[in-house]
């Protein structure tokens, strides 16, 4: 009798805690406006760090509906691959992605590799990352010129211009005929280009589609030379912020350098900058946006403002939508790698987008989380549809400050090129010298 009263009493905790995370979640309708005042109905639904915020009043989060789905935000050559892809690839022992028939690496993929995924799955929270990163690939070259920011509780203390350029070399169907002898997945280079006392320095990066480490290359102007960087270096803090280069699009690390795993689905709210889609228009072989869409204005830059510095103000808030995500943890396999365990929550759409990451040191005390917030933008000539981060904040709750970076443009309003004109020569080191020069 025992053993049945205690197996039911079990059942029932079981069932009301089903029933008050359905609850709580179903509570959460659009016109909801959160804050310290009734942050328990958002519990669960945004990492803890970001419950915080609410809970000290330092964030208000404002739910709605968008009115786009972001399923549908991809590119035409992710839509194609969509179906033919299921069930074409799966990783191997190094997390090095394989075509099932023949067990081998595929010479090339076309599109998202995992556009199906399985939560029971050992690899899943690995091929749930790979598709995040084949998202950015099928944008082709990308040129983003970017505005950092230091922001402590006082306002703005540096700004930094930079442009982060990629050359990817996989997903991309036009990349299919490039010779790729050092069989890289993709080349990246971070370029810093103001103010004048670290300008120039610059980091190129050669990524492998195999389980070859980065290699990472650093430009420094002071002594005019390329030095290699150590794949830990990644973990570093860069240029003095608060931020490392891993934490580019809040996650850019290397999938294979890190042990993953899968803690679960769930329905959260993701933060987005607009409500609709912005338009986007090609001149030439470069996409941009048509019209001055709104500036992000931070509380920093406003008089009075209650919550945070480096939030978005409430004149121009954020759309919290409730989406379905993924939440994976992931640790380095470098015993000198700075973070501990990591958590991403991703999107559960098809393209797998990353939106938080919350950080911990290597004792597993939490130490700071990341923020990327995405637009969706179309192209109804050419039937592009893109989800794309508008701006991303790093915040260190230890030393209580912030680093926030926008995309930007003339005057601060939001820019991007995609599709650009760059040469593969460009990213080798003879080429890279030629540009940090």
């Amino acid at each position: 009798m025992k053993f049945r009263r205690s197996a039911s009493l079990l059942l029932a905790c079981l069932w009301s805690a089903l029933c008050f995370g359905h609850s709580a979640s179903a509570d959460v309708v659009a016109g909801d406006v959160i804050d310290d005042t009734n942050w328990e109905k958002i519990e669960g639904m945004v990492p803890e760090p970001v419950l915080n915020y609410v809970k000290k009043g330092d964030l208000t989060i404002r739910v709605d509906d968008l009115a786009f789905d972001p399923r549908e935000y991809m590119s035409p050559y992710d839509k194609q691959h969509l179906e033919s892809n299921k069930g074409k690839y799966d990783l191997n022992e190094e997390d090095v992605i394989i075509e099932v028939q023949s067990g081998k690496p595929p010479d090339f993929i076309e599109g998202i590799p995992f556009p199906e995924i399985d939560l029971n799955d050992p690899k899943a929270a690995s091929k749930i990352a790979f598709d995040n990163n084949y998202h950015g690939f099928t944008q082709g070259n990308l040129d983003w010129p970017l505005r950092t920011r230091w922001i402590g509780r006082g306002g703005q203390e540096r700004s930094i211009d930079m442009s982060f350029k990629q050359f990817p070399m996989d997903g991309l169907p036009s990349r299919k005929e490039n010779r790729n002898k050092e069989n890289v997945e993709r080349y990246t280079i971070i370029q810093i280009t103001a103010p004048f006392d670290i300008a120039g320095t610059n980091i190129l990066l050669w990524r492998y589609r195999d389980a070859r480490l980065d290699s990472t290359f650093a430009y420094i102007p002071a002594i005019r030379r390329v030095r290699r960087m150590s794949p830990a270096n990644r973990s570093d803090s860069y240029v003095g912020s608060d931020l490392c280069v891993d934490d580019a699009w809040c996650f850019d690390g290397k999938v294979s350098s890190f042990t993953w795993k899968l803690l679960g689905k769930k329905e959260g709210l993701l933060p987005f900058v607009y409500k609709t889609a912005q338009p986007l228009s090609n001149r030439g072989v470069v996409c941009t946006t048509t019209e001055r869409t709104p500036r992000v204005e931070m509380n920093y830059e406003m008089k009075g403002a209650q919550n945070a510095p480096w939030f978005p103000s409430e004149k121009n808030p954020l759309v919290w939508a409730k989406r379905s995500v993924y939440v994976l943890e992931l640790t380095a396999k470098d015993p000198y790698y700075n973070y501990g365990k990591q958590h991403l929550w991703v999107d559960a759409g098809n393209n797998h987008v990353v939106a938080f990451k919350e950080i911990y040191d290597r004792a597993g005390a939490y130490w700071k989380n990341v923020w990327l917030v995405f637009a969706g933008f179309v192209d109804e000539e050419k039937g592009m549809r893109l989800m794309a981060p508008n701006f991303m904040v790093v915040i260190d709750d230890r030393t209580d400050h912030a680093t926030v970076i926008n995309v930007f443009g003339p005057e601060g309003l939001p820019l991007r090129f995609y599709d650009t004109v760059q040469k593969e020569g460009d990213y080798s080191l003879a080429g890279f010298l030629r540009l940090a020069k």
